[in-house]
């Protein structure tokens, strides 16, 4: 039926459960089914979907690890694409396969010198011998009419090829009716090509020097004409056809001599200061030419074929070929090379055997010299000109035919030899199953022999089809590309023509660029004027994969209308076949219109007047997530610097409903909303109106500087920016008056300054500022960059102030990330209010004064968004392919994590913690320890934020990176997410910002993600549930923040009703309740389904100092405090005491075996959970002493989450790790 690409949720990225769903898998996997009539299949039904519905067969999680978050945090480019598989080499880029230069053959000169009944000298004929001329008997007519019949027939086979060209018949001509053909087509054709062709069958062999011969008027001389003089007067470009004996002698002489005047014309252009690029007529060794043989061989003279063979071969190859064949193989005793003469049909009616023939030999031919010729010359001689890539064609059968005749075809330019290509045996058996219907056919009454067509597209198709399945056996492209090309001229084979080309398109960039190459894009160009439903699906998904790589293609769809169709799509619901996943054709038409209206003016006006920016607005609340940001990214590079697109947007309410969408689950639609509000914005009308639209925009964007996403922060960022564009004036005056507020209130910082109204543009400043010291490099550089710009031109326009602020100006316009001072750094505590001051009482009108730097960013999330459609959508990542390297390694991980979750056995009465030999030694105090539940990893963080991750078995260390939080702030979170694969390592700091790392166990770590958890200088508490993908932050009083990792946001803030700091957090696993620990000696239980402020659902106090630790040990609820540790039944609301630790220290629980362990200043202790012995104990004066080491303390404690391990730092400057196992 039709090629159904469809989004599937990817397992990798699903939470399992509650409280909020997880985000789209946008980049994620992509499946495409497929279905054709010819397979007899229907399409699957349509599979709803919620965003957050799990597969049952999900058992494996993934956050953080979309390529989108790596390339925001580093870099403001989109991500390279994929190198291309070996097969396809240094592949020439997509910009080259247009035909910048097209050349088209308009003269043609056909010049025959037979001298019929007369035998040339140096030429012995057999008897009998080769006779025919263009198929003709010379010995049938007079001399003259044979000569004219000949010439006629010349001038009919060369018509087939070019229609439209200007003939010219020189029959047995002497040496002035040459000159005066030459130059007579030269000066009418122009700067076009002139093809001349040359039949010296009965004038001597061209000699060494390159004459050929031709008569005196009188015809009683032969008269030699040098190629040099031809070349004078027919100039370039040209083509020439010698059709005679030692052809090859003509060819070496003619490239000596351009190769002469070419250099003689460039020393003359020197000479004359002559620019040597422009206005030079074409080389004359570019030139074609076609040789019948070379400059030592004869023509063949074999009676059953004619003696003009070469010409045959490339003006009537189906007959030659035909009449060859026949001859070849006597097997076919009922058919007679006449017969062929009369084969049914038409040359272009491809439904009759002749014209079935024909295409077949085209697709043959073409395929030959796609996979044999190098792609510039496969261009230049077969998508250049009509005439010449007819000619080429045919003479691939020319050398097929003469080499077995030991004659050898030759051309300039050089042709690698291919009469031996396998593609020729296909051809053969396309001719013998025509031929042995053909007596049949001939014998029978027209219409009454249905006449049984050729396989040979189906079983290509078929081996194509081969190819895509199980891949290259060689390294070379699929060889039955071309044949494709072909294909999609029938209606027959055209819809599984164009799935397999999807499916190969697909593969990536490579993928696009030879299939642009061959020569696809004229027919998938005129495919866009079909009706055929069936078609849209598969068009839809072949021009979003060329234009994810080809973004030049805007004149041609507009010229023939061809962005209509997509347009079509999506307005109407009935346009495309029954599909599971039309949302993601209709948001591929919405990423197809981007491309079109990308910086085109002429495209954004002709899809305005068709109704596109309604459509599009249709589509924003559309439940696909794809569909919802591509709808965004295509409305805003549809008003982009387009003044009445954005009018119709204001009368529509559409950027109300871009501002309802800062709140999708989707972070990558939250940023497409912002881009598509930053280009509404920008360039503006200038009026009280218009102002007061853009910054209602404004103040409803500005909650999205604490979205998790650094790539919405950064599109935040850059939407500001050309607010402050439009505004600095204003900005600089917001500046300048809080500068005067704390002037006048010298003991507070600006965000202490809360009396009086607050202006929008201070708000929007403080926001700034804010985002300048964002955890995210590229985003505080993006910020910076903009406060930096107003802190100087305030200080320009204001020489007379001394502002408190540090500000280094920037050198060489290079931007970098600045070093705030302590009022700067403490914006961020001051959160965004809303404005008193009515927007009306703004001025209206530009700024004033002179001009200034420009400050606007530009968003690159467009670019980056597009790697989509360049990344496979049909088939399974490499992961999830049985077979591959990598999903066996996967298969391998899952199986040793299902070993080692086993619950390890534990005698508590007879195991004793050792310490492992080979200490993790440091130079500096150790903060926090975590240990990766399934590899040997541990992952240490010292005191001025550096993080250490070592392999805890052999002691060598994988990395060693700084955090970069502030100074003033240590590490306070540090725990390993995505464990059963793809691990990242989450830092968070007491700035109340979480960092999370990929790449950790390797010498240079990758900042994947970052964002605000909690206000700034906070102790930061968190605990994470990786089935679910949430993560809970306290750390601030009376509020504790959920944030989901899928939807990359705060999606609840819990009011604690309590005053009291959180000292632990403990989420229930594959549960709903959250249970917090504070300095006071309280747990508060919360259920996370309920409302914030009602979530509470009970407060136990029976702690009387503050809780350490708190954590699950099976069934129960384990807190502890100094000298408690309470088992707890939460639901019951009941608990049991034992004894604990007396000294205050750091505290660990291990979950498995019902442990806890106390570090002191004076011992580490572990004792039982549930009975409070003391199982292992080391003090100060036990064996380290004996080691030499000094005691300091334990500084941090940790147990492994899976195995009975514990790490300590003792001594504050290493890590020991002591076990309870066997055979560590």
């Amino acid at each position: 039926m039709a090629i159904q690409p469809a989004i599937q949720p990817a397992t990798a990225f699903t939470p399992s459960t509650p409280p909020s769903p997880p985000s789209t898998p946008l980049n994620g996997l992509s499946k495409v089914h497929l279905s054709t009539e010819e397979n007899g299949h229907d399409p699957p039904p349509p599979v709803q979907q919620p965003e957050h519905a799990i597969s049952s067969s999900a058992v494996m999680y993934g956050y953080y690890t979309k390529p989108a978050l790596a390339s925001v945090s580093h870099s403001q480019q989109p991500p390279p694409p994929p190198p291309p598989p070996p097969h396809v080499g240094n592949l020439q880029s997509a910009l080259d396969w247009r035909m910048r230069e097209r050349l088209k053959t308009v003269s043609v000169a056909l010049v025959l010198c037979l001298n019929i009944s007369v035998d040339p000298p140096d030429i012995v004929k057999p008897n009998p011998c080769a006779r025919l001329e263009c198929w003709v008997d010379p010995s049938s007519l007079t001399p003259r009419k044979a000569l004219e019949a000949i010439g006629r027939n010349l001038q009919a086979q060369y018509e087939v090829w070019q229609p439209r060209a200007r003939y010219r018949l020189s029959l047995d001509p002497s040496v002035d009716e040459i000159k005066k053909l030459c130059c007579s087509l030269r000066r009418n054709t122009k700067e076009e090509r002139v093809l001349f062709h040359y039949n010296g069958h009965g004038v001597p062999r061209p000699t060494p020097g390159g004459e050929l011969w031709v008569f005196n008027k009188d015809y009683t001389q032969y008269i030699p004409v040098s190629i040099y003089d031809l070349q004078t007067w027919l100039g370039s470009p040209c083509i020439y056809v010698y059709d005679c004996s030692n052809a090859g002698n003509i060819m070496r002489a003619y490239q000596r001599f351009a190769e002469q005047r070419d250099a003689e014309m460039l020393r003359q252009a020197a000479a004359a200061g002559h620019p040597l690029t422009e206005a030079l007529p074409p080389p004359m060794r570019e030139c074609i030419q076609l040789a019948a043989c070379a400059a030592d061989e004869s023509l063949p003279l074999t009676p059953e074929l004619p003696a003009d063979v070469f010409t045959c071969c490339l003006t009537t190859p189906i007959e030659i070929g035909l009449r060859w064949f026949i001859s070849q193989n006597p097997l076919l005793s009922k058919v007679t090379p006449d017969m062929v003469a009369r084969i049914p049909g038409r040359v272009n009616d491809r439904r009759t055997p002749l014209g079935e023939l024909n295409w077949i030999f085209t697709a043959v031919t073409d395929t030959i010299a796609w996979n044999t010729l190098p792609h510039e010359l496969f261009k230049r001689l077969f998508r250049q000109d009509l005439m010449v890539a007819a000619l080429f064609r045919n003479f691939l059968l020319a050398e097929r035919i003469m080499r077995w005749y030991r004659c050898t075809p030759s051309t300039i330019p050089a042709l690698p030899p291919t009469h031996q290509h396998p593609l020729w045996l296909s051809w053969d058996l396309a001719v013998d199953s025509c031929l042995t219907q053909l007596p049949a056919l001939l014998a029978a009454e027209p219409n009454t022999i249905e006449y049984q067509h050729s396989s040979f597209f189906a079983e290509q198709l078929t081996a194509f089809e081969v190819w895509l399945a199980k891949g290259a056996i060689t390294e070379k492209p699929p060889e039955q590309l071309p044949i494709i090309l072909q294909v999609l001229l029938s209606q027959v084979h055209r819809l599984r023509a164009l799935i397999l080309l999807s499916k190969f398109l697909d593969l990536g960039p490579w993928a696009v660029n030879l299939a642009l190459s061959v020569g696809i894009y004229p027919y998938v160009l005129k495919l866009l004027q079909s009706p055929a439903i069936e078609l849209r699906p598969v068009l839809v998904f072949i021009w979003a994969k060329v234009l994810a790589v080809e973004k030049t293609c805007q004149n041609d769809l507009l010229k023939d209308n061809g962005f209509a169709y997509f347009i079509n799509i999506l307005w109407s619901h009935q346009s495309l076949p029954p599909l599971p996943n039309s949302s993601e054709h209709k948001a591929m038409c919405a990423f197809i219109l981007a491309i079109f209206c990308d910086r085109y003016p002429s495209g954004q006006q002709a899809c305005l007047k068709r109704d596109l920016l309604p459509a599009l607005a249709t589509y924003l609340n559309d439940p696909d997530p794809l569909l919802r940001q591509w709808s965004a990214l295509c409305l805003s590079k549809l008003w982009q610097d387009f003044l009445e697109a954005k009018q119709q947007a204001e009368v529509k309410g559409v950027h109300h409903v871009l501002l309802s969408l800062q709140t999708d689950p989707v972070p990558e639609v939250r940023a497409a909303a912002l881009a598509a509000i930053g280009t509404f914005i920008e360039r503006l009308d200038q009026t009280r109106e218009r102002n007061n639209v853009g910054y209602s925009i404004a103040l409803g964007i500005l909650d999205l500087a604490r979205d998790g996403s650094p790539m919405v922060r950064k599109e935040l960022v850059i939407v500001l920016s050309k607010l402050v564009q439009s505004s600095l004036n204003k900005f600089i005056a917001a500046f300048l008056e809080l500068l005067d507020e704390r002037r006048r209130s010298s003991t507070k910082s600006l965000v202490d300054i809360k009396q009086g109204p607050t202006s929008l543009y201070v708000c929007i400043y403080k926001v700034l500022l804010t985002l300048s010291v964002d955890p995210c490099d590229t985003v505080s550089e993006c910020a910076s960059r903009i406060v930096d710009k107003v802190h100087v031109q305030a200080l320009q326009s204001r020489h007379d102030v001394h502002t408190p602020l540090h500000l280094p100006l920037e050198s060489q316009g290079k931007p970098r990330r600045m070093v705030r001072s302590a009022s700067a750094q403490e914006h961020v505590r001051e959160p965004v209010r809303e404005p008193v001051r009515e927007l009306g009482r703004e001025e209206d009108g530009r700024e004033d004064g002179p001009e200034r730097e420009d400050i606007a960013l530009v968003s690159t999330l467009f670019e980056a968004s597009s790697e989509y459609f360049k990344e496979p959508q049909m088939r399974l990542p490499e992961i999830e392919d049985p077979g591959s390297i990598t999903f066996s390694k996967r298969q391998w991980r899952r199986q040793r994590n299902e070993r080692l979750a086993k619950s390890p056995n534990l005698d508590t009465s007879t195991k004793r913690f050792e310490e492992l030999p080979g200490q993790l030694r440091l130079d500096t105090p150790i903060q926090r320890i975590v240990f990766h539940q399934y590899d040997s990893h541990v992952a240490v963080a010292d005191e001025q934020g550096w993080i250490r991750v070592f392999d805890w078995q052999t002691t060598t260390r994988f990395s060693t990176f700084f955090n970069h939080h502030p100074s003033r702030t240590g590490v306070s979170t540090l725990r390993f997410i995505n464990e059963e694969e793809c691990s990242i390592l989450m830092v968070g700091s007491d700035e109340g910002t979480i960092r999370l790392y990929s790449g950790y166990d390797t010498p240079t770590p990758n900042l994947v993600s970052s964002f605000r958890a909690v206000s700034p200088f906070s102790a930061l508490v968190s605990d994470w549930d990786q089935s679910s993908g949430v993560l809970v932050c306290g750390g601030e009083k009376e509020n504790i923040r959920v944030w989901d990792a899928g939807k990359e946001s705060c999606v609840q803030s819990i009011y604690t009703q309590n005053q009291a700091m959180v000292t632990s957090l403990t989420l229930e696993k594959g549960g709903h309740l959250l249970i917090a620990g504070y300095d006071n000696g309280n747990l508060g239980v919360h259920d996370m389904r309920m409302h914030s402020r009602d979530s509470l659902v009970n407060t136990f106090t029976d702690h009387p100092t503050a809780i350490l630790n708190t954590g699950y040990q099976s069934t129960e609820f384990c807190s502890v405090s100094t000298g408690q540790i309470r088992l707890w039944d939460i639901r019951q609301g009941t608990n049991r005491v034992v004894e604990g630790e007396h000294d205050t220290g750091v505290v660990d629980i291990h979950g498995v075996v019902g442990l806890v362990g106390w570090g002191t200043k004076t011992k580490l202790d572990i004792r039982e959970a549930a009975t409070g012995r003391s199982i292992a104990m080391t003090r100060h004066h036990d064996g380290f002493l004996s080691s030499g080491r000094a005691w300091g303390g334990v500084t941090a404690l940790a147990f492994h989450p899976r195995r009975v391990l514990v790490g300590a730092c003792v001594g504050g400057v290493g890590v020991s790790v002591f076990s309870a196992e066997k055979g560590v």
